[in-house]
């Protein structure tokens, strides 16, 4: 690790560090995971995980990025390097953020776990594809956006066919 202050411009410039692009696949590698593993682990859209793939450029969200720090299993110090090389930190200000840095402090990768807990806290979840399977083991009052519809489940594994975002919780029974 070069020091900044006794290093100049140029050579800082020269030993500028892998991007979020390419240390996101050197992650990759070093799991031994194929990027299917990959974008289903972190329930992301393909295409969303493609146009990270083929862009090198590509900015991603603050969400996807913790979606795949849990995806890889990273460890606290690889999560806030990850989060860095996509110009992103861990604010000790956001509720997301710190159940997020809980959870992988806790090494509790499950993400569908991890968007019930983001749920029941802030309303949000990470980045989740428009089908997801969720394990729900309270009983909860939903509304969709469109009609009103109340659900109760124990344990129980339900599919979701619209964006987790349409979905709000109005009460608990």
């Amino acid at each position: 690790s070069l020091h900044l202050s006794n290093t100049s411009l140029e050579d800082q410039l020269a030993n500028i560090g892998p991007s979020f692009h390419d240390k996101l696949f050197e992650l990759i590698d070093k799991a031994h995971l194929d990027n299917k593993d990959v974008w289903k682990r972190a329930n992301l859209d393909r295409k969303l995980f493609s146009k990270i793939q083929c862009n090198k450029n590509y900015h991603p969200k603050k969400k996807t990025v913790f979606a795949l720090c849990i995806a890889l299993q990273l460890n606290l110090e690889e999560s806030k390097d990850l989060l860095a090389r996509a110009d992103w930190a861990f604010s000790p200000s956001s509720e997301v953020d710190l159940i997020v840095q809980k959870a992988i402090i806790d090494k509790h990768y499950d993400i569908m776990e991890l968007n019930i807990t983001l749920f029941k806290y802030t309303n949000e979840t990470l980045e989740a594809k428009m089908t997801s399977v969720l394990h729900v083991s309270t009983f909860f009052k939903c509304r969709f956006q469109s009609d009103h519809i109340s659900f109760r489940f124990i344990y129980t594994d339900i599919v979701i066919r619209k964006d987790w975002r349409n979905i709000l919780c109005t009460e608990q029974f």
